[in-house]
C-alpha cells in the first residue's frame, strides 16, 4: 500500500489561505454582494461537499487539498467532485443555495413552499430525471433538481445567481415561474441580516482520523452496492473486470451505443427510449465503479444488451431500477 493511503484525512485539513478553492468562495461571495444579498459564506474542510439541513456552514472536501490527491481519490472512488475552478463554482453556488435557505428560514416561506414543494418530504433513495426543460432548471446535471424540493431550490438559486437575462430565456413554464419566485424571495431578503448565523462544523476534517485507504473503502462500498443489485449481477455477466487496456471499456461502449440500442428495443417491444436509456445509464455507473470491459466484440455485446433489455426492462422499470440512486 502506498504512502498516501496510510495518511489520515486530518493531514489534509489545513488548506493555505490563498488556496484556489477559497478564491472561488470569494467569487461567489462577490456575486451575492452584487445582488444585494448580505449573507456571509462560511466554509470548513470536511470529507465531501454538503450543507446539512438547518445549518449554514458548507463542507469543502479535503481531497481538493492539491491536484494529486484529487486525482488519487477520483481514480479509486470515481466520486471526487470539483476538479476545476468551473466545477467548484457550480457546486458552491448550489451549496450556498442550501446555506442561504437555512440562514433566512426560507423553507417556512409560503411562496417557497408553493413553488418548490414541502421541504419535509423524505429524500428518495433513487429518482428518475425526466428530460424536460420546462419544469426544472439544469445546473449540476443529472436532473438533480428533480430529486427533492430542497435540491430544486438550490439548483434554481444557482441558476438565479449565475445567469443573465439571455441565459434565463431558455427556461419556460414552471422553471421560469420558479426563477421568478426566486427573484421575489431574494428581493425580500435583500439588504437584510440572516436569522441563523451560527456555523457548526459537522464532521470537520481536522478531527477525522480515518486513513485515505479507509475513506476509499467506504466510498467504494457505498457506490459498489449497485453491483449487489439485479443489475449489478447482470453487469458481471455482460462485462468483465478490466484486466487489460486492450479491450473496450464498458463505459465507452454504453455511452456510444446507448441511443441505438434503446431505439431498437423500442421498435421491437414498444418500451419508450427514455426508460431503456435510463437503465443503460445505471449500467454505466456500475461499469465506472468496477472498471468493467467488454467480454466479446462490440457487435455481439450490443446484441446481448438488447436482448437483456427486451427480457428484463419491463420488470426493472416496475421495480424502479431505472431511477438515479441518491
Amino acid at each position: 500500500m502506498d504512502i498516501i493511503a496510510q495518511k489520515q484525512i486530518r493531514s489534509f485539513s489545513n488548506f493555505p489561505k490563498d488556496h484556489w478553492v477559497f478564491l472561488c468562495v470569494m467569487q461567489v461571495q462577490k456575486e451575492l454582494r452584487e445582488r444585494g444579498i448580505l449573507f456571509e459564506i462560511k466554509t470548513y474542510i470536511g470529507d465531501d461537499w454538503y450543507c446539512l439541513d438547518h445549518q449554514i456552514a458548507i463542507s469543502i472536501p479535503f481531497y481538493l487539498y492539491d491536484r494529486s490527491l484529487f486525482r488519487y481519490i477520483k481514480k479509486y472512488t470515481c466520486a471526487a467532485e470539483g476538479g476545476s475552478q468551473k466545477e467548484v463554482l457550480k457546486i458552491l453556488r448550489h451549496e450556498v443555495g442550501h446555506a442561504l435557505e437555512n440562514a433566512f428560514l426560507l423553507k417556512e416561506n409560503s411562496k417557497r413552499v408553493l413553488a418548490f414543494g414541502d421541504s419535509s418530504k423524505k429524500y428518495p433513495r433513487r429518482y428518475f430525471a425526466k428530460a424536460s426543460r420546462y419544469d426544472y432548471v439544469h445546473h449540476l446535471g443529472g436532473g438533480y433538481a428533480q430529486s427533492h424540493p430542497d435540491e430544486d431550490f438550490a439548483e434554481t438559486f444557482a441558476i438565479w445567481l449565475s445567469s443573465t437575462k439571455t441565459t434565463r430565456k431558455k427556461y419556460k413554464s414552471k422553471a421560469k415561474m420558479k426563477l421568478e419566485t426566486m427573484d421575489t424571495l431574494m428581493e425580500e431578503i435583500k439588504g437584510k441580516r440572516a436569522q441563523r448565523t451560527r456555523a457548526i462544523q459537522t464532521d470537520s476534517a481536522k478531527k477525522d482520523r480515518r486513513t485515505i485507504e479507509h475513506y476509499i473503502r467506504e466510498k467504494v462500498f457505498e457506490r459498489g452496492s449497485s453491483l449487489r443489485t439485479v443489475m449489478g449481477r447482470a453487469a458481471k455477466e455482460l462485462f468483465s473486470r478490466s484486466q487489460t487496456t486492450q479491450n473496450t471499456q464498458a463505459l465507452h461502449f454504453l455511452k456510444s451505443e446507448r441511443k441505438k440500442i434503446a431505439l431498437r428495443v423500442e421498435k421491437r417491444s414498444g418500451i419508450p427510449i427514455i426508460y431503456s436509456e435510463a437503465l443503460m445509464k445505471r449500467f454505466e455507473e456500475i461499469s465506472t465503479v468496477w472498471n468493467l470491459e467488454l467480454r466479446t466484440s462490440k457487435r455481439e455485446t450490443s446484441k446481448l444488451m438488447e436482448n437483456y433489455l427486451l427480457s428484463n426492462a419491463t420488470h426493472l422499470i416496475k421495480t424502479g431500477h431505472y431511477k438515479v440512486p441518491m
